[in-house]
């Protein structure tokens, strides 16, 4: 999932006009082939790889559906405990509900979409705040942090 979600990322920055249409098409058959309604996919890790790359597609290509998606796997992701995960996944994962907290705070994303009741904003600082006490120790190891310390300062 990562190395699509990488494929859409680059759609941005390469010309390429089948990169695009390929990822899309790579995303939406791995998502029909491993999702489960109410179940999500995978592991918490594959829940989370996931929510991001629909996250991105969603904001390629406008499809309300992909974002929908994200919101559900993350709602299953958000039952399983933090703690023991390590540090790179949950700066992923507050990543992943800063980014659906942006979304709903949306007017327009609230009118076309159906979304879930969870604080993705509030999720996100409680997920960061746990990982504040490691930071000083990673040095740049602690990047992903700071990606999605920045995302969620944005909502603000």
């Amino acid at each position: 999932m990562r190395a699509i979600e990488a494929c859409l990322v680059a759609v941005q920055i390469v010309e390429s006009p089948n990169l695009l249409g390929a990822a899309v098409n790579d995303l939406e058959r791995l998502v029909a082939a491993h999702y489960e309604p109410g179940q999500g996919m995978g592991t918490l890790e594959d829940q989370v790889a996931t929510a991001s790359a629909l996250l991105t597609a969603h904001g390629l290509t406008g499809r309300v559906p992909y974002s929908m998606l994200a919101d559900e796997l993350m709602q299953v992701a958000l039952q399983t405990p933090w703690a023991s995960r390590p540090f790179e996944f949950n700066c992923e994962a507050a990543l992943v509900c800063a980014r659906l907290a942006e979304l709903h705070s949306a007017a327009d994303y609230r009118q076309a979409a159906v979304t879930s009741a969870n604080d993705y904003g509030q999720e996100a600082a409680r997920v960061l705040s746990c990982q504040l006490p490691r930071v000083r120790d990673l040095g740049t190891a602690a990047a992903p942090f700071g990606l999605a310390l920045a995302q969620w300062l944005n909502l603000k």
